[in-house]
């Protein structure tokens, strides 16, 4: 069940059963972010500083006709995927 009053809720309310969210890898965070801003497209970075992001970000989903992407680093565990012990070890 979704609390409707989460984002996940509006979402569902407004656009029924859908694709809410995706996340993708990259070994360019810093690089998407920059695109994206010079873009003006919205984005949440995972630390403190855009400019120096280097684990992973979320596209707004206005930038993506509704949909949610997540970007990552390879070798950032996500510890709630369920399977940390995947990432790409670190060079």
């Amino acid at each position: 069940m979704v609390d409707p009053a989460s984002a996940m809720g509006r979402w569902v309310a407004r656009r029924g059963d859908s694709l809410y969210m995706c996340y993708l890898e990259s070994d360019d965070v810093p690089g998407i972010a920059a695109r994206l801003g010079a873009r003006g497209a919205r984005f949440t970075p995972r630390g403190a500083d855009p400019a120096g992001e280097r684990d992973g970000l979320w596209i707004h989903p206005s930038a993506l006709h509704g949909l949610l992407l997540g970007v990552s680093r390879p070798t950032l565990a996500w510890e709630w995927s369920g399977r940390p012990d995947l990432v790409r070890p670190a060079v």
